[in-house]
């Protein structure tokens, strides 16, 4: 089946002595094409995300590594059904914008036998939003006819809201 992708990655980064920082974008366009589906016409396919960025900061000090991150990409694309559980569309809509902050901590160690420890906190969502990532279609087999004739089930998938995160670390 005939797919095409086009696209392009940018990435900026600056660093120092003690401190890091770097930007990311993507552009793609990435479609489809299936004889049996959507006319033959090209679609959508299901990783389509068209923009893509991300900003990141991490900060040396002493024994300390402070790191933040904000992460944007434009919406997903998903298709749709009717009440009967027909697919009208192939991937012709596009899920809300999503994004997110994280932000960690880490502290870092050593003991006189050469032992090497890191103790560190994060957080992923920090703002803690519930977003939706997507909407999927679930074949549904009720009866005989379904192998034929499918039917779908649309189905919501969403950010677990804000992720703390504590962990230890040894190296010996």
């Amino acid at each position: 089946f005939p797919v095409t992708i086009e696209g392009v990655d940018v990435l900026l980064q600056k660093s120092a002595a003690t401190w890091r920082a770097w930007v990311t974008y993507t552009y793609q366009d990435s479609q489809n094409q299936f004889q049996s589906l959507n006319n033959s016409d090209y679609f959508a396919s299901n990783a389509d995300i068209k923009h893509h960025f991300t900003a990141a900061f991490n900060q040396k000090w002493n024994r300390f590594l402070f790191t933040a991150g904000w992460f944007w990409h434009s919406g997903k694309p998903y298709s749709t059904i009717n009440e009967t559980g027909d697919i009208i569309s192939y991937n012709a809509k596009r899920l809300p914008d999503y994004h997110r902050l994280d932000a960690s901590a880490v502290y870092q160690f050593q003991t006189p036998k050469g032992n090497h420890f890191k103790i560190g906190v994060s957080v992923y969502n920090l703002y803690n939003r519930h977003s939706l990532l997507s909407k999927e279609l679930e074949r549904q087999y009720a009866n005989l006819s379904d192998f034929s004739n499918p039917r779908y089930e649309g189905r919501e998938f969403y950010t677990l809201g804000i992720m703390p995160n504590v962990f230890f670390r040894l190296s010996f």
